[in-house]
């Protein structure tokens, strides 16, 4: 349960036995629990700065909320730099469910957003898996514009035009698996033509059909040099340094009618990706 560190080379003589050390201690403020007021005796407080530095690289995302109630371990914390591997984030009905490797935390809703610009300030991720049925706040999911993240994934069937405008920063991959986007493909394409954006990779999937279709026409307008392919109802399109892809209709059925006849979902997506300069 500690973030990643990385080693420049070998250790030297008697740095391997310290570096032993030092992970104990993150190892012994697992689950911690500190009271701002408390007058309970606390060790790890008796430590120098230098030594408390040390160990906070170790230390997993819930030891470092639990600890940052006291004000000079929220200093030195705030010091140090931080790398994990996949975080999730499950929104629930009064609560968010963060787990990263083996810590888990409940922050009430309130909460978030406060906890997600700190982490932004020195804490990187290779995934952040993020897991919304229904939920009407959106200020959650666009607090996920703090994380920086190689890659995040959106499970969020109501996110929308505005949240995908915060939920693309800091990122280089985004894979959103259903959404209510209707007019932020154009806005993706305009950033990621003019690489405004640090994005390497963004899909945007919906069930609305007719919002790929207006894109594809809105696009044809804008009068750039495009390459165009068609695989049946799949379009393949390469302008400059823009790789595009629009699936407009991939029926997935859900169900039937009253007279047995099946009902299908039209669901597809669009994505874009930024590609190299070819030789």
């Amino acid at each position: 349960s500690m973030g990643d560190t990385c080693n420049d080379g070998p250790p030297l003589d008697g740095r391997d036995n310290e570096e032993n050390e030092i992970r104990e201690m993150a190892l012994g403020l697992d689950n911690v629990q500190l009271q701002e007021d408390t007058n309970e005796y606390f060790p790890f407080l008796d430590l120098p700065d230098k030594i408390i530095t040390k160990v906070y690289p170790y230390l997993d995302l819930a030891s470092r909320r639990a600890l940052r109630v006291n004000r000079r371990l929220e200093g030195i914390e705030m010091g140090v730099k931080y790398r994990y591997g996949t975080m999730n984030v499950v929104v629930e009905g009064a609560d968010v469910i963060i787990s990263c490797d083996e810590a888990e935390m409940k922050i009430p809703h309130s909460d978030v957003e406060r906890e997600f610009e700190l982490l932004g300030k020195n804490t990187s991720f290779d995934k952040v898996s993020y897991k919304s049925i229904g939920i009407e706040n959106r200020l959650i999911v666009q607090a996920t514009r703090f994380l920086k993240s190689k890659e995040i994934r959106f499970d969020d069937p109501k996110l929308n035009d505005d949240d995908l405008k915060s939920v693309v920063q800091n990122k280089l991959d985004v894979i959103i698996n259903n959404s209510e986007v209707y007019h932020g493909y154009m806005w993706i394409y305009k950033k990621m033509r003019e690489r405004q954006l640090d994005l390497k990779f963004v899909s945007i999937a919906s069930n609305d059909t007719d919002d790929r279709y207006d894109f594809m026409l809105d696009m044809k307008k804008s009068k750039k040099r495009q390459k165009v392919e068609r695989d049946e109802d799949t379009y393949y399109i390469i302008e400059g340094l823009l790789y595009i892809v629009v699936c407009d209709f991939e029926g997935k059925e859900i169900g039937c009618d009253d007279e047995d006849d099946p009902i299908y979902e039209y669901y597809g997506f669009i994505s874009f990706q930024n590609i190299e300069d070819e030789e």
